[in-house]
């Protein structure tokens, strides 16, 4: 299953082999920015820039609940890995951590300056990660919910986040046109990647190569595993 958000309000769900269309959520008032799918594979949650949060049921598409209290556009947003929170953040850089079965607002994080752009959670649940407008990356403590290490050196948005397997590393890439892989326990990065054009989006497979799509139309697909053997 694919998940696409869109300007018109609207998200879609499409069929992966066939690309046909499975369903069609309608809720949001303005734009989607984020979607996210829960781990039990019951739940989608989408974010818009009419500052809610929608809960939807993956199976019939109702909408079965609206998260509020974001004060400005719904940028990037989570399930936990059991699906029992779901972590949102915004334009003003403001994360908000919430209980996903009351909907209940847990906790506010106010940490970073601008804009949050993407949100990842550990496999294991021990740990999120941040990405930000105002080039830095943070980790809280899952359950906590308190910053542990600020990681800096993009000199410009950073536009995604993923997490490595083992949880040990990730990497980041931002429109300063680079991808920088990182060891969680450390604030210095430790390589990096510059691409033709500033990278949009990046994910992690489950081999650890590394996907990477830039503003030059390029796709980059990167092997992770000899750099990290390297540090072993």
């Amino acid at each position: 299953m694919i998940c696409s958000t869109s300007m018109d309000t609207t998200c879609k769900l499409w069929h992966f082999k066939s690309k046909e269309e499975i369903l069609t959520l309608r809720g949001h008032t303005l734009n989607v920015f984020t979607i996210a799918v829960s781990h039990d594979r019951l739940y989608i949650v989408t974010g818009s820039s009419d500052m809610t949060i929608r809960l939807w049921n993956i199976q019939t598409g109702e909408q079965v609940g609206i998260l509020t209290g974001h004060e400005d556009w719904v940028t990037a947003i989570t399930f936990s890995p059991y699906s029992r929170r779901i972590v949102s953040g915004s334009r003003d850089g403001i994360v908000k951590v919430w209980d996903s079965e009351t909907g209940n607002l847990i906790e506010t994080l106010e940490y970073h300056k601008k804009c949050v752009m993407q949100i990842r959670y550990t496999t294991n649940g021990k740990y999120f990660l941040t990405a930000s407008e105002d080039h830095t990356l943070k980790l809280f403590d899952a359950f906590t919910l308190k910053p542990l290490i600020n990681y800096s050196g993009h000199t410009d948005e950073v536009t995604s986040c993923s997490w490595l397997s083992g949880d040990q590393y990730f990497v980041s890439g931002s429109s300063d046109r680079s991808v920088r892989l990182w060891d969680k326990d450390s604030s210095s990065q430790i390589w990096a990647y510059f691409c033709e054009g500033g990278v949009l989006a990046l994910t992690v497979t489950e081999d650890n190569h590394l996907l990477v799509g830039d503003s030059s139309g390029m796709l980059y697909v990167l092997e992770m595993n000899n750099l990290i053997q390297k540090r072993k």
